[in-house]
Parts: C-alpha cells; structure tokens; sequence
C-alpha cells in the first residue's frame, strides 16, 4: 500500500471511513464478499476459452503479477515510467497478465477514485482493474503478515495465492520481505530489467 513517503499525501488520505455500526458492517462484507465471488467464478469462465486457444497455438504463457496500489498511482501520473509501460502490457495481455484478489480490488478501486481522479489514464486503470485475474485469498488464513504495514499483507497474500512470477511495487515494507518471499519482490524498474520483464519493452 502507498504511503506518505512514497506519494506526498497524508496516510489518512487512503484510509477508509469507518463505520461504527457493528451489525451493518457485518452484513455488508457478508454481501460483499459473495458479490466478490460471483465476479471471481464469472471472470474465470470468461478468461478459460481464451487461455485454451492460446495453449492450443503454441502463444506463450503470460507472465503473471501483482501489481502494488503505488505502481497505479505512478502509473497514473508519470507516462515514461516503468509503472505505465507494466500496466499497458497487462492490458495487452500478451506478455503479461495482472493478478488481484476480492480485497486488493477493492483498495484499487479506492485509491484510483481518489489519488487518480483527475489522471487522463483513469479509464486504463480502471479498465486493469476489471480484467485482472481475480483470486480468493485470506492473509490471515494463509498466516501471512507484513509487521511493518498491515495493509500490505492482503498484496503478499494474493501474490502466494495467485501463484505469480512476480509481486512489483515501490513499498520498502514489502521490498523488505524480498529476501524470504516465496515470490519475486521486484520494483518496476528492476522487472523490466529482469528476464521476465524484458520481453515486454519492445511491445508496451
């Protein structure tokens, strides 16, 4: 997850209103979390005839990521940056296919509505969002913690889940963490230089 450091804006710039309601939270991440899994099942459905077509004739298989909320952000505002060029191959889905979970969408969609409001490349964003590959992870299930931030244990924990080549983002709190993660932790920059990222400089 951004922050302050990172984006120039105050941490409570990206944190949601709190609700002091307990029953109708309660109810609403119930109703949440089931509308989460419909788009997750729909999504695998439309994304399978593709994938067989493309096995069938011999396309190579899409590199897969998580991307952090900074690398949108980045994206958003900097159009030379290795953050643009990692969201436009995700949207071209030839060399690489973005990876998202029910609770990181929902952060996308936040952080989107408010740090990129009034970015020209809102649309493609928002167009990355709904073609991301969605799948259902808990971090706290899955035992998996960022100390140092929280937030960010929903981005490690959909990385593991979505069994992807690489996570990519500018926060040091999972940087940190490269050196144990059972996934590449890599900055946007240095995917591109990578092997993997490579192969996406000519076409994004």
């Amino acid at each position: 997850m951004s922050v302050p450091g990172q984006t120039g804006l105050p941490r409570q710039f990206f944190e949601l209103p709190r609700n002091d309601t307990f029953g109708d939270n309660r109810a609403k991440d119930k109703e949440a979390q089931f509308a989460d899994r419909r788009k997750v099942f729909m999504l695998k459905v439309l994304f399978f005839p593709f994938r067989v077509l493309a096995r069938l004739f011999g396309y190579p298989r899409p590199k897969r990521v998580v991307l952090d909320t900074n690398v949108l952000i980045a994206a958003a505002w900097n159009k030379g940056s290795a953050s643009r060029r990692i969201v436009d191959a995700c949207l071209k889905g030839k060399t690489l296919r973005a990876v998202s979970s029910p609770a990181l969408r929902r952060e996308y969609d936040f952080i989107i509505n408010r740090a990129a409001r009034k970015s020209k490349y809102r649309k493609f964003l928002q167009r990355f969002v709904e073609t991301a590959e969605v799948v259902e992870c808990n971090a706290r299930e899955m035992g998996i913690e960022v100390p140092a931030d929280p937030d960010d244990a929903k981005v490690l924990a959909t990385a593991v889940a979505g069994r992807v080549d690489a996570l990519i983002g500018n926060d040091h709190h999972l940087l940190d963490l490269a050196e144990e993660s059972s996934v590449p932790i890599l900055r946007p920059g240095e995917f591109l230089r990578s092997s993997d990222g490579k192969a996406i400089k000519n076409i994004a």
